[in-house]
Order: C-alpha cells, then structure tokens, then sequence
C-alpha cells in the first residue's frame, strides 16, 4: 500500500490511496479569527491501520483482498521555524509514535492519557481513536490554538475525548492558570488526572534545560498519580559533527541517556518497580510515508503497579 504526503499542491488529485494527496494554504479569515498567524500551511495526511490480511474466494475461484483501513487527516502546522518555535513543525519522531499507536490500539484503548509538548497535536489526534480521554498539552497559546483547529477539523465524530491544556514545564505544575481562559485546567480535569495511565512524548529532546525540566514533569506524575504506568518518548537523533574533536554525534541525545538513568535511579530509591528500554522500531509497521532513519528512536518507561 503506498500512501504519500505532498504539501502546496495547486489542484485536487484522486482519492485513490495510491494518488498523491492535496494540500494546500490554510484559509487566511480562519487564521485571523483564531489568531493564528498566516505562515501556516495545511497538508493532507492519510495513515492505514495495520491489520491481519482478510481475503474471500469469489464464485470464480478469484481471492479478493480486504483493503486496508484509512485515516485521511488534514493538519496545520509550519514548514520552517526557529529553534524556540519547533512544535508548530511536524517532525519525524511524532510519526514514528503514531506509527506504534496504530500498530498497538490495544495498549491505549480506554485508556486516560497525557501527551506532553503535543505541538500541532497530531499524536493526540491518532491516539484518540482508542482512548478514553486524552489531554493535549504545551505552553505556547498559539500552538495551543493550532492543536485546538486541528483535532476540530479531524475529529469532528468524537465529542470532548481531547481537551486541550496549557502545561508549561518551567513552572513544574499541571493546574496552574494560563493567560487564555480557554485552555486552563479545571477542577474536572484535576480529579479525571487520577485516572491517567499512559504519557506520550514526542520530539521533545533537542535542548538540555527543557530536557531537564520534561523529568521533573515526569517523575511529578510518575510519583504522584499512582495509575501511571507507561510512558513513550519518540525522537529522532540529530548527528552534528565538531570540528574541536573531528567526531559526530548527537548531545542531546546523550544528555536524554543520562536524565534516564537518573530516573531510574530515583525509581529505584522510591521503591518503585520499573522498567526502562528501547523499543524495536523495525517492528513497528509504517503506517504513513517518511524517513525511517536508524536515528528514529522510541523509549518506553513502564512502571509495575501493585
């Protein structure tokens, strides 16, 4: 099955999943009234869902074959940003997580989750299909309000099962108030959070201070919220060559390496069963086209329960 992206096209292609699919410039009235700003693009994104080939044997003795199910979405985010402005880009890790959440429905099915610097909320929007409920959270308003454009325009069929949420990692709490009224946490929030099970994260690695500051949100919740029990953090590993040392290699990813095994470390001091490791991504079916690059990396932190 081939299924393509391809942005800024000028005119509609077939919807036959083996066409290329249209995209084009957001709808700039729409822009205006959400206070997005207009250097926005919308590109059409179609994934299938992995599933064990069905077949049945017509009366002239032909096989047809079942086709696989779609998710056709349309998003809006940024082709180019600066660094301080990289959630408004779609990135390759967050793919790779949708990949898995495709590949595994049965691990997130009604269940409640968190996904931490949710960007243009794409994860939570696939994540959604199987969940019970599902905060989408990061702490830039405008971000927030692309997130919020996105999940309407995709998830028109599914009433309230993602609520958007301002969660600014430097002020290391969930329920502090935002400057829009629109996305604070409320009381309903606060006592629903005591269901949450499962925290999703992805491209959220590439500056140390946020990386350190992403742990301290996670070992609040891992500590604190008792039915917590996985995480996922997806990222894609950035090799940079020094000329000082005439090597490569990615920093950040190796200062991701060290702030796991601090946690693990506190894990361990408060007697809390875990188990982190790396997933096996070529296991994981692709589910839509991109790079799968050997950088692609995914974690899982799961913690044993009593």
């Amino acid at each position: 099955l081939d299924v393509r992206i391809q942005q800024n096209m000028s005119e509609q292609e077939d919807n036959d999943v083996d066409e290329l699919i249209q995209s084009g410039v957001t709808n700039e009235s729409d822009e205006k009234s959400l206070g997005i700003s207009l250097d926005t693009i919308k590109s059409q994104i179609q994934f299938h869902i992995p599933t064990i080939t069905e077949y049945t044997i017509d009366a002239d003795g032909d096989i047809n074959v079942s086709r696989a199910q779609l998710i056709n979405l349309t998003i809006i985010h940024r082709e180019l940003t600066t660094v301080n402005e990289c959630g408004f880009q779609l990135w390759n890790g967050c793919l790779l997580l949708c990949d898995y959440l495709l590949n595994k429905p049965e691990l997130f099915e009604n269940k409640t989750i968190l996904e931490l610097g949710a960007g243009i909320g794409l994860t939570s929007i696939i994540v959604s299909r199987f969940a019970e409920l599902v905060y989408c959270t990061d702490y830039n308003i405008e971000l927030l309000q692309i997130a919020q454009q996105n999940i309407e325009n995709n998830l028109y069929e599914i009433d309230n099962k993602v609520q958007i949420r301002c969660l600014d990692w430097l002020k290391h709490s969930h329920c502090l108030p935002c400057t829009s009224d629109l996305f604070n946490w409320t009381d309903k929030d606060i006592v629903q959070l005591n269901d949450l099970e499962i925290i999703l994260a992805a491209d959220v690695i590439y500056d140390d201070q946020l990386t350190d500051e992403f742990f301290n949100v996670l070992e609040n919740f891992i500590l604190n919220y008792k039915n917590v029990h996985s995480i996922y953090i997806a990222m894609e590993k950035r090799i940079n060559f020094y000329v000082e040392t005439l090597s490569a290699g990615c920093p950040q990813y190796d200062y991701l390496i060290q702030k796991l095994e601090m946690l693990n470390k506190t894990l361990t001091k408060n007697a809390i069963e875990h188990n982190i490791y790396q997933i096996n991504v070529e296991n994981i079916l692709q589910c839509t086209p991109y790079e799968r690059t050997k950088e692609l990396i995914l974690w899982e932190i799961k913690i044993k329960r009593q």
